[in-house]
This record gives C-alpha cells, structure tokens and sequence, in this order.
C-alpha cells in the first residue's frame, strides 16, 4: 500500500479502531494515547481514514505507527486481547504506572513503550 493513498489512509484507520476496540478504549481515551485532540480523533472516525502522507512522517503519523507496533507487540505476546488489556493496565515497576498511562503522558514515552517491547520481545539492540 503506498502512503498517502486513500487506500492506505482507510487501512491505518482500520487498524487504530481495531486496536481500540480491542484494548477497550472509549475516543476519548484513544485519542490521548494517540496524542491528537478528540476533534481531531473524530473527523477521522467520520471519514473512516487517518491523513498518512508520504514520509518523511509528520510527528502524530510517528506517534500512531508507534501505537500500531505496540498492538503489533502486544498481540505477539498475548493472543488474547484481555490479556493485553491487563498488561496495560497493571502498574509495571519500569514504568511507575501502567503502561497505557505511561503512553499517554507523553508522545516519547510511546516511542519508550515500543523500544521496551522491542528488547522484551528480543528485538531489541
């Protein structure tokens, strides 16, 4: 799917509200972890798609590619999607809170989040 594409603007949205469905997440609640305003967050849920230009990506496509890869993450270390909600939703000791509230702090601890499933994942460098 090349960037940019209509196509590829309504995938990336399938998969932002697949992954908030799955980890049963209200808009609210998506677009903080998204970073963008709930307007925002909206308009994409209207039309179905998420602007996802050519790269180089603009910091909030960065931030929602992180998300994915997170699920991505997720989903290989739990194929049971209550179980990702539990992992993140518990208080981890590398992070102080959950990881979802982690996430949602700020848009590198997001990039954090993914770098620490990465190494955990044994991806990691």
């Amino acid at each position: 799917i090349s960037p940019g594409t209509p196509r590829a603007r309504h995938t990336v949205w399938k998969a932002i509200s697949n992954i908030q469905n799955k980890w049963e997440l209200n808009a609210a609640e998506m677009a903080r972890l998204l970073h963008t305003k709930a307007p925002t967050f909206h308009s994409w849920k209207e039309r179905k798609e998420v602007p996802v230009s050519q790269p180089p990506l603009s910091p909030d496509m960065e931030v929602v590619v992180a998300v994915i890869a997170i699920y991505r993450s997720l989903s290989a270390m739990f194929s049971n999607s209550k179980d990702q909600v539990v992992w993140l939703t518990s208080k981890h000791p590398e992070f102080q809170t959950s990881p979802l509230k982690f996430a949602e702090m700020s848009s590198p601890n997001i990039f954090q989040l993914r770098s620490y499933l990465d190494y955990v994942r044994g991806r990691g460098t």
